[in-house]
């Protein structure tokens, strides 16, 4: 069912993927990747407190992994799905501060630095910008991302 619901999601078929997100949510309540991509689809539907709200069950479910350095990546994305979310409402400082636990997290993850650095854009704070990129070569001087 997870397949499917990434299928629907990369169709960018919003509606079917939430509601195919809803039925695997009632079969299974524990089930993270029923709310992330159903938070995912809410982002891009603009409904951004229901995605802030899905984002955050998802985070609950993953602290109870008993496997955390399995599910480290998903934490990262959780991050940054809730950065996009507040940098959309031009809520910069919230969107920086979710954007850091992410870098803390991984400073070598390249879509992290890259996306602070856009948020930065936004703020029309070029030189800051400039340093973000400049710190995440640092890390990660081949990646393409930049």
């Amino acid at each position: 069912m997870v397949e499917q619901i990434r299928g629907l999601y990369l169709k960018r078929e919003w509606l079917d993927c939430i509601a195919l997100c809803n039925d695997l949510h009632e079969l299974v309540k524990q089930d993270f990747f029923s709310l992330y991509f159903r938070a995912l689809c809410k982002y891009e539907l603009n409904l951004f407190d229901d995605a802030l709200d899905d984002f955050e069950m998802s985070r609950v479910i993953l602290d109870q992994n008993k496997f955390p350095w399995i599910v480290q990546e998903s934490y990262l994305d959780i991050d940054i799905g809730i950065t996009q979310i507040y940098r959309k409402k031009r809520n910069y400082e919230t969107a920086l501060e979710h954007l850091d636990n992410a870098i803390l997290a991984n400073p070598k993850y390249s879509k992290s630095i890259l996306l602070k650095a856009n948020i930065y854009e936004d703020m029309d704070k070029s030189g800051k910008a400039m340093d973000t990129i400049n710190d995440g070569l640092k890390f990660t001087p081949k990646t393409k991302n930049y």
